[in-house]
């Protein structure tokens, strides 16, 4: 996705629907769209605002509420691994109240939880990565 796109072409390239992209940048999930050079009122999206709405699916997979997607895109927010896993763990926890509708979002969370080192950076936390579609995540 080198060159801009609309929301409605953002929309189709990750798999949502033109009002769950408008919902989520109005909720600053996502970042505002760029001003298009040279045509006013015009704005773009480009390849890291489909990396961010990949990022909010996976989160969603893993059933967190949009308040704690909110925290994990948010670097000034959580700025340890450490504030990451802490975050996870509390909604695993929740999760652990209803296991038979959550169980593949347990097991997915509880394997990332453990791979998450706790301390550095929130960069080298595993749930970050599978987060971000990185391998090893």
């Amino acid at each position: 996705m080198p060159s801009p796109l609309t929301i409605a072409q953002l929309a189709r390239a990750v798999g949502m629907s033109i009002e769950d992209v408008g919902s989520y940048r109005d909720r600053g999930l996502l970042p505002p769209p760029r001003r298009v050079r040279g045509r006013e009122g015009d704005v773009a999206f480009y390849q890291d605002h489909a990396e961010r709405l990949r990022f909010i699916q996976r989160a969603l997979e893993l059933e967190f509420p949009l308040e704690d997607i909110a925290r994990l895109v948010d670097p000034q927010i959580l700025v340890t691994s450490g504030d990451v896993r802490e975050l996870a763990r509390g909604h695993l926890a929740r999760l652990h109240q209803d296991p038979a509708r959550w169980q593949d979002a347990i097991a997915t969370l509880s394997r990332l939880i453990a791979a998450c080192p706790g301390t550095g950076r929130r960069q080298e936390c595993a749930i970050l990565a599978y987060l971000n579609g990185k391998p090893g995540g």
